[in-house]
């Protein structure tokens, strides 16, 4: 009948939620250890200060900083965390 096109639909990442991450930031909160405002664009830490907490963190330190993990990312990627857990107490473990 007639030429059937190819469509492509993009594929979305999906995300579960980290537990140990979550389990973190409940402890920050109850320690009053969090920033109410904030420019996170300005104080999010970048890639560097990133390399620099894993050269001395194991990876599982570093994930307790996000409430979400990719979904099918690999293990031990810093693709595989997602949502960090914020400015204040981020900022601390990262210098």
């Amino acid at each position: 009948m007639g030429e059937h096109s190819s469509v492509k639909i993009p594929v979305m990442a999906t995300y579960s939620r980290n537990e140990r991450g979550v389990a973190r930031a409940r402890r920050l909160i109850e320690a009053r250890q969090y920033v109410l405002v904030s420019d996170w664009g300005t104080v999010q830490p970048r890639a560097e200060a990133q390399n620099v907490f894993l050269a001395s963190h194991s990876w599982d330190e570093y994930a307790e900083w996000h409430l979400g993990l990719t979904d099918g990312a690999p293990d031990q990627t810093k693709a595989s965390t997602h949502s960090s857990t914020g400015t204040s107490a981020a900022s601390i473990e990262w210098v």
